[in-house]
């Protein structure tokens, strides 16, 4: 939002500039907190329990997916559109809508996660029950934390959206691993106890964010609308999400079910590289994706097409030195970094990082998909992508561990992005990636 009681404005060229360069600053910072924390844990946990750590987060992202059903994507969608229309009414009313669902299914799901791990101990392969049972308070938090920060970088906050989820949450969590272990020794219980106080701070914050740039007169009663629409709009974006995290995690979590914990401790350093690289994208997507909706509901291809090849030309430019120097230099890195102890996933953090490289040339077309109103084909290209994932993760594995599973998820997830690239193509008839025109 612009002042108080003025539209959002996007400020062309500029304003995407400028909301690139903070979101690029906030994912800097979050980068940073994750990292520290990454390695305290690493360090003070060992392999093996920071592998336990590491599967328990990744369970949790898996189910935050239906517990969110589908609304952070419709919000990050319909907010500018209902904002450019004038409709605020109807925006507060799905806005309210959206908090009250979200909030009643990631209830159930937690319950549901207590039930089924907690007093009858289930095991998941070697990995303790204990630990994911206490992640269950995860769920509905941060199942609402994603639903605030999408919600205002609809509003045309991008940067601002993101402080709860990207600082104020790792922060507070590092914060708290420091203090647990001045106070004793930190175990798997305490940091995801802390995890879970870390994330209650981030997402009274979200809240409190929210009632501050809310549109004018957001206090006065919402436009009741047809929550069976809502739901059934958000559907397709429930499929693109969930889709996704099991496209990104299915390799952490099936490490956890056929490997040992220790494998698993020794990927997520790996992971926690790669994703450094990859969160520079997200940062990006913050930032274009209310564009894309805004300029593709008002029929500005031409806008379009330079945004994602403008987009695509950055990220490429940005994450293909950073990759090449990391797998140069992967061995010293990681038994600097982490401990001598994880230094055998060196050859895994090559894999995955050159894969982030690739994927900046092409890694916008998804969401462009679900900004032009096609969630439902960019849910079933995700899908694709995930089953892809899944059988050659089943496949490559056994034989070979932690790189099998990187090179399965480096591999599915570029050849389905270069389908997407290509439905674009028919689309928009444009080449949208970093090797294409700027101009129709």
């Amino acid at each position: 939002m612009g002042p108080r009681g003025e539209p959002p404005r996007w400020g062309g060229a500029r304003g995407l500039l400028a909301g690139g360069a903070g979101s690029v600053g906030v994912k800097g910072g979050y980068l940073a907190l994750q990292l520290a924390a990454a390695i305290l844990l690493a360090r003070w946990l060992g392999p093996e329990d920071f592998g336990t750590f590491s599967f328990a987060l990744a369970m949790v992202a898996l189910l935050t997916i239906p517990a969110q059903l589908g609304f952070p994507g419709l919000l990050l969608r319909m907010v500018p559109i209902h904002l450019a229309r004038s409709e605020l009414g109807t925006l507060r009313g799905l806005a309210a809508r959206s908090v009250q669902l979200v909030t009643l299914a990631s209830v159930v799901i937690a319950a549901a996660w207590l039930l089924t791990l907690g007093p009858i101990g289930v095991r998941l392969g070697d990995m303790p029950s204990g630990p994911l049972t206490l992640a269950a308070g995860l769920i509905p938090l941060v199942a609402l934390i994603v639903l605030a920060q999408n919600a205002l970088v609809g509003l045309g906050r991008p940067v601002l959206g993101q402080v709860p989820g990207q600082l104020v949450r790792p922060g507070a969590f590092l914060l708290a691993l420091f203090l647990i272990q001045a106070a004793g020794r930190i175990t798997v219980e305490s940091a995801i106890l802390a995890n879970v106080g870390a994330s209650g701070l981030a997402l009274a914050g979200a809240g409190w964010l929210w009632l501050r740039t809310r549109p004018p007169g957001a206090a006065s009663p919402p436009v009741e609308g047809s929550t069976a629409g809502w739901l059934r709009d958000a559907t397709p974006f429930l499929l693109l999400a969930g889709a996704q995290v099991i496209a990104v995690r299915t390799d952490l979590l099936m490490l956890g079910l056929l490997m040992d914990p220790e494998d698993v401790g020794k990927y997520r350093v790996a992971v926690q590289i790669a994703d450094g690289l990859g969160m520079i994208l997200v940062a990006f997507s913050a930032v274009i994706a209310p564009h894309l909706a805004r300029l593709h509901a008002t029929g500005d291809l031409r806008a379009v097409q330079r945004i994602l090849v403008g987009s695509h030309r950055l990220g490429l430019l940005v994450l293909l030195p950073v990759s090449l120097a990391l797998a140069l230099g992967a061995v010293p890195l990681l038994g600097l970094i982490f401990g001598p102890e994880y230094s055998s996933a060196a050859h895994t953090m090559r894999i995955l990082v050159l894969g982030r490289a690739a994927y900046a040339a092409i890694g916008f077309s998804g969401l462009a998909l679900s900004m032009f109103g096609l969630a439902s084909l960019a849910s079933a290209a995700t899908m694709v992508m995930a089953g892809a994932n899944v059988g050659l993760n089943l496949l490559l594995i056994p034989p070979f561990g932690m790189t099998g599973a990187a090179s399965a998820t480096v591999t599915s997830t570029l050849l389905v992005n270069v389908a997407v690239v290509l439905i674009i193509k028919i689309k928009l008839g444009a080449n949208v990636t970093a090797f294409g025109r700027t101009s129709a």
